[in-house]
C-alpha cells in the first residue's frame, strides 16, 4: 500500500470536497487515474465532473501537480508519499 497526499487548492475545488488536503492509501500499483477515480468516488459526483470530461479523460477543468511538476499523464505511475495537487487551469496576463 502507498499513501498519497492531496491538495485542493482553489475554493471552489475545497469547497466541494470539505478539505484543502487529505492521505488516501491506494494499492502498490496506483496510478494518478486511479487516485482521480477514489476522489471522484469518495466526493461524489460534481467533483468527478471537475476531473472527468464524458471520454474519463481529464477535463479541461482541472491542472494536476505532481511533486511539483504539472502533469496530464493519467498513467503515471504514484509512489508511496507523493504529493498531487489539484488546481485550475489558470492564465497569465
Amino acid at each position: 500500500m502507498i499513501r498519497v497526499k492531496v491538495k485542493y487548492i482553489p475554493e471552489l475545488i475545497k469547497s466541494i470536497t470539505g478539505t484543502s488536503e487529505e492521505e488516501i492509501t491506494l494499492g502498490e500499483d496506483a496510478t494518478l487515474r486511479s487516485l482521480l477515480e477514489t476522489i471522484a468516488r469518495t466526493h461524489g459526483e460534481k467533483l468527478e465532473e471537475w476531473i472527468f470530461n464524458s471520454k474519463r479523460e481529464l477535463s479541461g477543468n482541472i491542472l494536476l501537480v505532481v511533486n511539483g511538476e504539472i502533469t496530464f499523464n493519467l498513467e503515471r505511475k504514484l509512489q508511496d508519499e507523493d504529493t498531487v495537487v489539484l488546481t485550475i487551469p489558470f492564465n497569465g496576463g
